[in-house]
């Protein structure tokens, strides 16, 4: 048996925060730890090990300071790792009861709300990458040839993936404001 096992493109399928936190929690269950780094949304590594009961959190922070790292260790939170510069990744194991990092609604409101905006964020880019290599394309193939060509139909299916990916959730947050 396989001691690493590999994830693509976790961006595209996974569009929020609690997902992220209940697909960890269940990989950890089943014994596979993430091996988190600044490209893990794109490819995430998990090694195996004992299986172990954990409560993962992701939380997004602009810029993280010694309090904030501090004050999630001073609960018994265990550092795991980045995800794309400012997605935090924390664990804390348990036996009963769940630990929750968040104890207001408020707070997971807020949470939430930051990553749709950078959901949104995101896909504006895909689209604009993806306009300027189609119009490229469309305009004067000859001057793109085939790699142009390629990195357009790429441009535009990775646009397409990103948005079926992530509209349900945005229609989610939009729909029930306690999300």
């Amino acid at each position: 048996m396989s001691k690493q096992k590999k994830y693509y493109w976790l961006v595209l399928r996974k569009t929020m925060p609690a997902e992220f936190e209940a697909w960890f929690e269940k990989q950890a269950a089943n014994g596979w730890f993430p091996l988190i780094n600044i490209h893990s949304f794109f490819v995430m590594s998990f090694a195996k090990s004992e299986a172990t009961k954990f409560r993962y959190i992701v939380d997004y922070q602009k810029k993280s300071t010694d309090d904030y790292i501090q004050t999630y260790r001073d609960f018994g939170w265990e550092f795991v790792g980045v995800l794309s510069r400012n997605y935090f990744v924390w664990r804390k194991e348990y036996e009963k009861e769940r630990p929750e990092a968040f104890t207001d609604c408020e707070s997971i409101k807020h949470r939430n709300r930051t990553f749709i905006k950078q959901v949104i964020i995101s896909l504006t880019g895909f689209t604009l990458m993806s306009l300027v290599a189609t119009i490229g394309v469309f305009g004067g193939i000859a001057n793109f040839g085939t790699i142009g060509a390629a990195l357009s139909v790429l441009g535009l299916c990775l646009l397409y993936a990103a948005t079926v990916s992530h509209v349900p959730a945005l229609k989610k947050i939009i729909q029930n404001k306690d999300v």
